[in-house]
C-alpha cells in the first residue's frame, strides 16, 4: 500500500533535512516511509512524485543524486546525507 503523505509534505520534509544541514553541516542518514514516492530530478532539483500530483523541490542544484533516477522508494528506505564543497549534499539511498 503506499504512503498516503502528499508531494508537497515529502518537499516540505526532506527542506527540514537541508536546513538542517546548513545550520550544522555533517553526514546525516534519515529513514524514510515512502512507499510509492518516486523522486526524479529536473533542472537539477528533485521532483517529489505520488498518485496523487507532484511537487518540484527549490535547493539551489545542492542534491547530487548518488543514486538511481528516478528512485521510487519501497516501504523504508536509508537516505544518506554527505556535505561536500560548494555547499552542495551527496544523497545515497539503501
Amino acid at each position: 500500500m503506499a504512503d498516503e503523505r502528499t508531494p508537497e509534505e515529502y518537499r516540505a520534509f526532506f527542506a527540514e533535512v537541508f536546513a538542517a544541514l546548513d545550520a550544522t553541516p555533517r553526514t546525516m542518514k534519515v529513514k524514510v516511509f515512502g512507499e510509492g514516492l518516486t523522486i526524479d530530478l529536473v533542472d537539477g532539483n528533485p521532483v517529489f512524485k505520488t498518485v496523487g500530483g507532484s511537487a518540484k523541490a527549490d535547493f539551489r542544484l545542492r542534491w547530487l543524486a548518488e543514486h538511481p533516477v528516478p528512485l521510487t522508494l519501497g516501504k523504508k528506505s536509508v537516505f544518506t546525507f554527505i556535505p561536500t564543497t560548494g555547499n552542495r549534499v551527496k544523497v545515497r539511498v539503501k
